[in-house]
């Protein structure tokens, strides 16, 4: 149940960021309320330079490629996230494979001219062994929040079973 219950959440959680990435443009364009501050929340975590961002509406995204590619690789990770157990096994077992997804992304920064497509492709890659990662975080704190909830009411149930 937890398991189903993180990836619902994280899927949730991604979809909504997604979303709001998307759909800045339109509301900046519009003069919506708010547009302006979903620029600067994604600015905390990105350059934001114009010329490494998609356009959608005449505006710039308020993420560069590769942080897009990453938070879509995040999203599709999630989404997939139950049916490739083999490698989400194998990933547990050596966590150092992370490394091996995020190569790819560390050569196109330092050793390649790089394009808006490898940006966005390798920002892609790095990202989908990550999700397998915080959503294994994520079920271990619902499951101990489960566990400490079990645990309290079988306290409270004991308190009341006993004889005064």
């Amino acid at each position: 149940m937890s398991r189903r219950l993180a990836n619902g959440l994280l899927i949730t959680a991604a979809l909504l960021w997604l979303g709001m990435i998307l759909g800045a443009p339109y509301a900046r364009r519009v003069d919506a309320p708010g547009a302006e501050w979903i620029y600067r929340t994604f600015h905390i975590v990105c350059h934001q330079k114009p010329e490494r961002s998609f356009h959608l509406q005449e505006q710039p995204l308020p993420v560069c490629h590769r942080c897009l590619g990453i938070y879509f690789g995040f999203a599709a990770a999630l989404i997939i996230l139950p049916w490739p157990r083999q490698l989400w096994r194998l990933l547990e077992r050596q966590p150092r494979l992370l490394l091996v997804c995020a190569a790819p992304m560390a050569i196109d920064v330092f050793l390649l001219p790089n394009t808006y497509w490898s940006r966005f492709m390798t920002g892609f890659g790095a990202a989908l062994p990550v999700a397998f990662f915080v959503e294994k975080a994520l079920q271990q704190i619902l499951e101990g929040r489960a566990n400490a909830v079990e645990e309290s009411l079988g306290a409270k149930q004991s308190e009341r079973n006993e004889p005064a």
